[in-house]
């Protein structure tokens, strides 16, 4: 078993509070939270747009084409989408993008 190490936080106090709030409603912890989005750093996942697989963003590659991460399940990437689906795709990925502080890798 991997033991636990204490962190010190400094964030803005009205984030602290506001965050508090959504824990308590969702019976969460902050330790919890915190520690879920590093692990989501260090290794992201994604869900695929047309299987609804899930899948490692590290472990797969892009589409020469399409620039787009290539499936590891169905192959799926942004050449199988309807120009209006890949738009919404795009948008959705924006979330990730701003997750991980820029450009996923």
């Amino acid at each position: 078993m991997i033991g636990k190490t204490k962190l010190t936080l400094s964030i803005n106090e009205q984030v602290r509070n506001d965050v508090q709030a959504v824990i308590d409603e969702r019976s969460l912890t902050l330790s919890r939270l915190v520690e879920n989005y590093l692990k989501f750093i260090i290794k992201p996942d994604m869900w695929c747009f047309k299987c609804g697989e899930k899948f490692c963003i590290q472990d797969v590659d892009r589409c020469p084409k399409c620039s787009y991460l290539i499936c590891s399940f169905c192959s799926a990437c942004r050449c199988v989408l309807s120009d209006e689906a890949a738009i919404a795709v795009f948008h959705s990925n924006k979330i990730y993008q701003h997750l991980l502080g820029g450009y996923l890798e």
